[in-house]
């Protein structure tokens, strides 16, 4: 059968507001993942990536009527929900026959609702998508009945069935690689330019599933139970990219790339003994890293290395269930820059009860830090998270969903005592505070005096003072 894959058009500038020349633009390895499972019972596979080829719904929908699919899959978050039903809309009214699909982080965190609003939607996939994708394809194909396959919702004359739900896969190198040709050009993709000077840059993911419970995250697909693939798997996957694909930069998209110590320590070994040359980034949580660790990981051509700080209040820390409080922080931090790693921290301002003592310090202390980034997002109630709840007693929660950004121009919630515009005032006088310090310019002049940088940076300062 023809299946089409679309990531909705929901544009960067659309998620990043004023931020969106600084942010990065990354593969959808969700779809390439599912391209790849579906390519092995020989239907044919197209992806249609509408955010990063800046297409809109007439250019989708005439897409659609191009290739006839069967099925459409679409990937969808929190803030793409809405654009994801407009397509599902739109399929219906091309042809009733197309089964619709609908998988990613927001209909995982919340299937049944989802199903229900979305009414043209035919199955909601949950969690892990590679199995339940090519048993649901080869159903359809042979019009059979969806009720004994695990991780879907669906919709039954009239009725909206849930199915039992899919066990995790324990050996995820049973996923072949994503095909990342089946998207339209790699070079539509790239990292925030504060992180890689190259152009040519792209993701991996080299492990599922975290097992820690901050209560502001959205962990709905991978599941609480950490998998990774093996050394090889990784560093051959790292060669494919070096060396069919030229890419000179890897953003390694695990939530804690370092959870297995002796996993990372392989696969550094094998990065050098096999001379792939590449340089890449990981996100870590600072409990995980040592001295060792890190030459190691330096070693191998990681330069730059992610951690989540949130705060400076360690009330704020334990409202998030952080473990990390601020001294420990500080001295990983010092440990990380001494051994020549750019190193970048995410920040949330606005938590539920969250003071503006606190997010004014959380500045300071992001500041006073010898970082090479920041990100400082507003705090987002997301579905199925720990502190929705409080949210709601506590403060206003946006019932659209295209405010579900860390970086929306309407904040998806404002605490008791705070408006909309004070808290969009806070987070941009956290990036100014930051990025336009004399000290920060000075010492990264070699990345600002770079050409695509400073048309980048101009654009940004720009919007910054004339709608500030």
């Amino acid at each position: 059968m023809n299946v089409l894959l679309i990531n909705p058009p929901k544009l960067t500038k659309e998620i990043y507001n004023i931020y969106s020349y600084g942010a990065p633009i990354l593969p959808p390895l969700g779809l390439c993942y599912l391209a790849t499972a579906l390519l092995k019972d020989r239907h044919k596979v197209k992806i249609i990536d509408a955010a990063a080829e800046r297409i809109r719904f007439n250019e989708i929908k005439k897409e659609i009527i191009d290739f006839s699919p069967a099925i459409v899959g679409i990937t969808s978050t929190t803030a793409s929900y809405k654009s994801a039903c407009k397509i599902i809309y739109m399929i219906k009214r091309i042809d009733r026959n197309i089964t619709t699909i609908l998988g990613g982080a927001h209909v995982s965190s919340r299937p049944y609702e989802t199903i229900l609003e979305c009414e043209d939607l035919d199955i909601a996939v949950i969690n892990e998508g590679e199995h339940t994708i090519r048993e649901v394809a080869k159903t359809v194909e042979e019009k059979k009945s969806l009720s004994s396959i695990k991780g879907i919702y669906y919709r039954k004359e009239g009725n909206i069935i849930a199915n039992y739900p899919r066990e995790f896969e324990d050996n995820i190198d049973i996923f072949s690689f994503p095909k990342r040709e089946l998207l339209k050009s790699l070079r539509l993709y790239h990292h925030a330019p504060t992180r890689s000077p190259h152009r040519l840059a792209t993701s991996m993911i080299t492990s599922r599933g975290c097992p820690f419970r901050c209560s502001f995250c959205q962990q709905s697909i991978f599941g609480r139970r950490w998998r990774g693939h093996s050394p090889a798997f990784v560093v051959d996957e790292m060669r494919i990219l070096t060396d069919e694909y030229k890419v000179k930069f890897i953003s390694i998209e695990d939530d804690n790339f370092a959870f297995d110590r002796n996993r990372v320590m392989e696969i550094c070994r094998r990065i050098i003994n096999n001379r792939i040359t590449v340089e890449w980034g990981c996100s870590v949580k600072i409990d995980s890293l040592d001295s060792e660790l890190l030459r190691a990981m330096r070693g191998a051509g990681c330069k730059n290395i992610y951690i989540g700080i949130e705060s400076s209040s360690d009330r704020i820390l334990n409202l998030y269930q952080k473990r990390d409080k601020r001294d420990k922080l500080i001295n990983v931090i010092n440990m990380i820059k001494k051994m020549n790693f750019n190193l970048y921290g995410a920040f949330i301002l606005g938590a539920p009860t969250e003071t503006i003592n606190e997010m004014n310090d959380t500045i300071r202390f992001a500041v006073s830090l010898p970082l090479d980034g920041v990100s400082f997002s507003l705090f987002v109630p997301y579905p199925n998270t720990i502190l929705r709840n409080l949210a709601f007693r506590k403060g206003t929660v946006s019932e659209d969903w295209d405010n579900y950004s860390g970086h929306s121009p309407v904040p998806a919630y404002v605490d008791n005592g705070f408006t909309p515009e004070k808290i969009v005032r806070i987070q941009k006088l956290a990036y100014l505070r930051f990025y336009f310090r004399l000290k920060y310019i000075i010492k990264h002049l070699k990345l600002i005096l770079r050409k695509e940088f400073i048309f980048k940076a101009v654009h940004i300062l720009s919007r910054f003072i004339f709608k500030f």
